[in-house]
């Protein structure tokens, strides 16, 4: 049986990121997603049901994907991530564009990071540190991602 070859190509990259990520940067699982918690603010309420405050170190209010309007999705993707319905997590027009003003400045400059490396991210508490090993555990998170989740899903993880 023949693979597509983005089927193929994707295969060669998780496989390649889970090696480089058992053997060198500690994540023990292959094909697992890690458990990951949410953070949300805790509600305090007064005996008779009253909301008497929020307590957080980020405050967030989820909403399902279905609440957020249209508009509002269409920008923070046009933004964020234009291919994102076109990649598999990752992508590699954009990497290859970081890489080539990186060398061309001798330094790093521009991101590319799509919304599901983002999400990878946030939902791991991977640090902000621009490192090597933090952009290959989020790349491979990333791919993990992809595969357990569909694009709307990754967008309405909550």
């Amino acid at each position: 049986m023949h693979m597509p070859r983005r089927l193929q190509a994707q295969s060669a990259i998780l496989a390649s990121l889970a090696l480089i990520t058992i053997l060198f940067l500690g994540l023990n699982t292959f094909l697992a997603l890690p458990p990951f918690v949410q953070r949300e603010a805790s509600l305090v309420f007064a005996r008779d049901g009253t909301l008497l405050t929020r307590i957080f170190v980020e405050n967030r209010e989820v909403i399902s994907i279905a609440d957020a309007p249209e508009h509002l999705l269409q920008a923070m993707i046009a933004t964020e991530d234009a291919r994102f319905f076109r990649h598999f997590g990752l992508d590699p027009i954009g990497i290859g564009r970081a890489l080539l003003e990186a060398l061309r400045r001798r330094r790093f400059v521009e991101g590319a990071s799509t919304i599901t490396q983002q999400l990878a991210r946030n939902l791991y508490d991977l640090p902000m540190e621009r490192t090597l090993r933090r952009k290959l555990r989020e790349a491979y998170l990333a791919l993990l991602l992809e595969r357990h989740y569909t694009k709307k899903e990754i967008l309405d993880v909550h």
